[in-house]
């Protein structure tokens, strides 16, 4: 009875795990990403390797436009000077266009984004992220301005720093409804971090394979001297957690179901050995003990918390900033996290031309000026790095880059 009853938890929670991004703080990212967001560092493939400038984002002088661009998250505590200091550079730059941002928490994004949609409120730009809301749901439902003109017009940098395929990727019916973010080698679905610090504690090498990995988990947990079980930290909705139950990585899963392998096999997942692998592997941990028991009600606030105290083990994702885990456990260090990756060079799939990116709402009132702030951004390496600075952090977990040039590899 209890063998049943486990695997029907573990079914569920496989048949869910596709229905949202998993955030482990809200975020990246983030992921987040907010899921666990991870916060992975790779470059652009494109063939430019050096940034364009343009005078097209030139605006007549005195004329200056107001643009509010809407991101997910919380503002930066430096927000305040940051925003002054860009707007300051815009203005000696003369783009004619004065910024500033509008963060809304994680908890609250897809809600208030939805609302304001839908109800034609005025701002210019707002985040996109395809694995949670696609572009082309975005589209179909009208919400977006075209703004292949604007692209055409004030867009020459954005066009010379990210790649031909990026950009048709933001294209609908052939006309251009977003600015491409080609910031992260989205084939690295397994991402996954371990706690290094703990398994010298144990006298436990780092695992190659899944079976030691499990071993090692079960070690970690019977001699766990935390205030909570270090359960490994995931909500039931957690769009990576096949990936890191399976040993191949050739493929990927769009909309809960449909199977795409490297090779161009298409399937229903539920069908597939690499379901009946990830649905063995979980159940394994699940009756090991390592899965939370109430995984299924478990919420992302208490995930946070999780991450924060650094009461856990392994991580489907990677940590950007150590400094909550730090105020829990003093001698905790950046290097006590270390990659983990059982694939042992095994294949990987892209699953995404671009993953994240900007796009602008049809009430927008000056659809020209979140493509010049966006052509600003990408004009110099300066601009650049003013942007990120001064507002932008790495947040607790993962990232959600906005976008990142040939030769920086930055996100948030």
């Amino acid at each position: 009875m209890k063998r049943t009853i486990s695997l029907l938890v573990l079914c569920a929670v496989l048949l869910t795990m596709f229905t949202a991004c998993s955030q482990t703080s809200s975020p990246s990212g983030s992921n987040p990403e907010s899921s666990t967001q991870t916060s992975v560092n790779s470059g652009s493939d494109s063939s430019s390797s050096e940034l364009a400038s343009s005078d097209s984002t030139t605006a007549e002088p005195g004329e200056v436009v107001k643009m509010t661009y809407v991101i997910p998250g919380d503002a930066p505590p430096e927000y305040e000077r940051g925003i002054q200091t860009i707007n300051d550079k815009l203005a000696e730059d003369g783009v004619g266009i004065e910024v500033e941002f509008q963060y809304y928490s994680w908890d609250v994004w897809d809600q208030k984004l939805n609302i304001m949609l839908s109800t034609g409120e005025k701002f210019d730009a707002f985040h996109v992220m395809n694995d949670q809301v696609t572009l082309t749901s975005y589209a179909s439902r009208g919400a977006l301005a075209d703004i292949t003109d604007e692209m055409a017009e004030y867009g020459q940098n954005i066009v010379a720093n990210v790649p031909e395929l990026a950009m048709n990727n933001c294209q609908v019916d052939g006309k251009q409804y977003g600015i491409p973010a080609f910031w992260v080698e989205t084939a690295l679905n397994e991402q996954a971090t371990i706690r290094k610090d703990l398994l010298d504690q144990c006298g436990l090498d780092m695992p190659t394979t899944f079976e030691e990995l499990t071993n090692a988990f079960i070690t970690v947990m019977e001699n766990w001297e935390g205030n909570q079980r270090p359960y490994f930290p995931s909500v039931a909705v957690n769009e990576r957690l096949p990936y890191f139950f399976s040993s191949s990585d050739d493929f990927c899963v769009y909309n809960s179901v449909v199977y795409v392998n490297q090779d161009g096999t298409i399937a229903n997942y539920y069908e597939t050995d690499a379901f009946k692998e990830a649905a063995q592997n979980a159940k394994t941990w699940y009756e090991a003990g390592l899965i939370n028991p109430d995984i299924l009600t478990y919420t992302q606030d208490q995930l946070t918390n999780q991450l924060n105290l650094g009461e856990w083990f392994v991580l489907n994702g990677t940590v950007g900033n150590v400094s909550s885990i730090q105020e829990n456990i003093p001698d905790f260090e950046p290097t006590d996290i270390v990659w983990l990756d059982l694939t042992d060079g095994a294949q990987q799939i892209r699953p995404y031309a671009v993953k994240n990116l900007q796009a602008v709402p049809l009430a927008s009132e000056h659809p020209e000026a979140a493509v010049k702030f966006f052509n600003w951004a990408y004009a110099s390496q300066e601009n650049y790095d003013l942007f990120m600075n001064c507002l932008l952090w790495v947040p607790q977990w993962g990232c959600r880059c906005v976008f990142v040039l040939n030769r920086l590899k930055f996100c948030w």
